[in-house]
């Protein structure tokens, strides 16, 4: 061979794709700057309107705006910012530094809402096996036991990132469940160090069944509320980003909820038992050095006491309305 190719189609090809590809880096430079221009702009309007909510209660707005186009506006500006890049909330910082998490395009949002339902479900499946797994081999090994907690310990924490990235992207979910992943993160990674001694042993069993309870308890809700939430869709009562865990809960029938509220109040029950033992098992002799007994006994008080409150605000409200 000479090394030369007669080959103009080829060449022609490569030169169309560098004038693309130049075309294309100017303007997504060009997108950049009008995101910066119309986020700036966004913050001055919410200003400006927070100044006329104020006018218009006291009455002294001075112009003809009504409450009604006030109201237009600001789910306006809502959606508006809802698509542009925001500066990430300290948690995302800590995980994944500055880097953009909005997502712009409408069906690139629902794409990721649905990996992460997919991706709760079955992991929620392998923490129920790893739970089987660890309660039939318990005699043997402890392993099944260190990679159940990590498992765990490891999903709360990648639920927490894309529930946060799903938030910034306009999916709603209470500030309770927010703060209670962070707990089950806490949860989870102490008993992960929690060393091996009579004090673990007193209470292995009864987290191991605990564990092996609420990931299939989750499974079953996940399953119910998937339905729920289509229903909710069909009927235009829900948003096409709104989570899951919140279908049930936002169901104005008082009958679509006694399906869930016994196994979540046998879930709450739980997580007081584990309390009050951890809290009976700090007074042993063997346990009174270990920090991990009192500070497990206090988290799962605070989660099962949150859970109950939340559940029983939900009920009083569907009750009055």
């Amino acid at each position: 061979m000479n090394g030369v190719v007669q080959n103009d189609a080829w060449r022609e090809e490569y030169n169309t794709l560098k004038e693309q590809y130049t075309e294309l880096k100017r303007l997504k430079e060009e997108v950049k700057k009008l995101e910066k221009s119309c986020f700036t702009s966004s913050q001055k309007q919410l200003k400006k309107l927070s100044t006329i909510k104020k006018q218009l209660s006291k009455g002294t707005s001075g112009q003809e705006v009504t409450a009604k186009e006030v109201t237009e506006v600001e789910e306006s500006l809502k959606k508006i910012r809802e698509t542009l890049p925001q500066p990430n909330n300290l948690f995302l910082r800590s995980i994944v530094g500055s880097i953009n998490v909005t997502i712009p395009n409408s069906e690139d949002k629902l794409v990721y809402k649905e990996r992460y339902e997919n991706f709760k479900r079955n992991v929620t499946i392998v923490i129920c096996i790893l739970s089987l797994l660890a309660i039939w081999i318990r005699g043997y090994t402890r392993l099944p036991e260190f990679i159940l907690q990590f498992v765990s310990a490891w999903f709360y924490l990648a639920l927490t990132v894309r529930e946060q990235i799903l938030i910034r992207n306009g999916s709603k979910i209470s500030t309770w469940w927010v703060l209670h992943h962070y707990f089950s993160i806490a949860i989870a990674g102490i008993f992960l160090i929690w060393p091996e001694g009579e004090c673990y042993r007193n209470f292995q069993m009864q987290f191991l069944y605990f564990t092996l309870t609420i990931s299939g308890i989750m499974y079953l809700q996940f399953i119910y509320q998937k339905g729920q939430l289509y229903k909710l869709r069909t009927l235009g009562r829900a948003h096409q980003m709104d989570f899951v865990q919140d279908a049930g809960m936002r169901s104005r029938s008082m009958g679509d909820l006694y399906f869930l509220v016994p196994f979540l109040l046998y879930t709450y029950v739980f997580q007081l038992a584990n309390s009050y033992r951890l809290y009976n098992m700090y007074y042993m002799q063997e346990c009174q050095t270990l920090w991990q007994v009192p500070i497990l006994g206090v988290l799962f008080f605070i989660v099962a006491l949150g859970n109950t409150w939340t559940l029983a605000l939900v009920l009083v409200r569907k009750y009055n309305s």
